[in-house]
């Protein structure tokens, strides 16, 4: 069997250009790319001297962060759906 290599789609990151390959529509990685882009930035913003690798790691956390307080407020609103479907069942 043989797999087309689907072309890649180009982004820009604090400055960088990448090629990224996926089944993933271009719009999404673009946006993506821009979202991490601008998160980069902030942090930039906020610290002076910073090296590229520290402002990436330092704008993955933050990410990261959003994400896991996202992830908890998800749960939250899932436990009172359950409860919702429990008290309607009642």
């Amino acid at each position: 069997m043989s797999h087309t290599a689907r072309p890649g789609i180009k982004v820009a990151i604090f400055g960088q250009d990448y090629m990224v390959r996926g089944d993933a529509d271009a719009a999404y990685v673009t946006s993506l790319a821009a979202y991490v882009d601008g998160k980069m930035r902030e942090v930039a913003s906020k610290v002076s001297d910073a090296s590229a690798s520290r402002v990436a790691v330092m704008a993955a956390l933050n990410i990261c962060d959003e994400m896991f307080k996202m992830k908890k407020q998800q749960a939250k609103l899932a436990a009172v759906t359950d409860d919702l479907f429990k008290t309607l069942e009642e």
